[in-house]
């Protein structure tokens, strides 16, 4: 059996590259999509909705609400390496602390004085209380803690928040 003769048909053209088609057609797509991305306003993005929880949500609301008030009376202690001094204090207490209280203050700062002159003797017995700056620093949480300790009550564990020396006077 003879095998058929294939006719030569002569050198065959070559093929259309392929690469520039796909590169003008990705430019094409490419164009078109970022024209539609930059002028897509917000409003036609559509967000998922958030989804409700009924579980009940604790929020901390941050450091609570406070009013100032001043001690109306001024501390006095006899220190034999600084002379008498004489304090005046001023209070950031919780708002929630009612007013009532802290005018309380004004008739009767009896309760008060008792833990807050207890205070002023930790701190100035304290080794590190070395001069008049560094009372200053020890006072504020140690009077904080006395007046907590005499204010604090079970649905308000600390009503002072903060304790600040306006007036620190030595006569030695």
């Amino acid at each position: 059996m003879a095998e058929p003769e294939v006719e030569d048909e002569g050198p065959k053209p070559p093929k259309p590259p392929i690469l520039p088609g796909v590169a003008a057609f990705s430019l094409l797509v490419g164009a078109f999509a970022i024209g539609q991305f930059t002028m897509t306003t917000p409003e036609d993005v559509a967000l998922p909705e958030p989804e409700m929880v009924d579980e009940e949500v604790v929020e901390d609301d941050g450091p609570p609400e406070r009013r100032y008030v001043s001690f109306p009376v001024s501390l006095t202690v006899n220190v034999p390496r600084w002379g008498t001094l004489l304090i005046d204090i001023g209070m950031a207490v919780n708002d929630v602390l009612p007013q009532n209280v802290t005018e309380a203050f004004l008739t009767d700062s009896a309760p008060l004085l008792g833990p807050m002159t207890d205070a002023m003797v930790k701190a100035v017995e304290d080794p590190d209380a070395t001069d008049l700056e560094a009372l200053q620093r020890l006072l504020p949480p140690l009077l904080r803690d006395a007046l907590n300790g005499v204010l604090s009550t079970e649905d308000l564990i600390d009503p002072v928040l903060e304790v600040y020396v306006l007036k620190l006077i030595t006569s030695g």
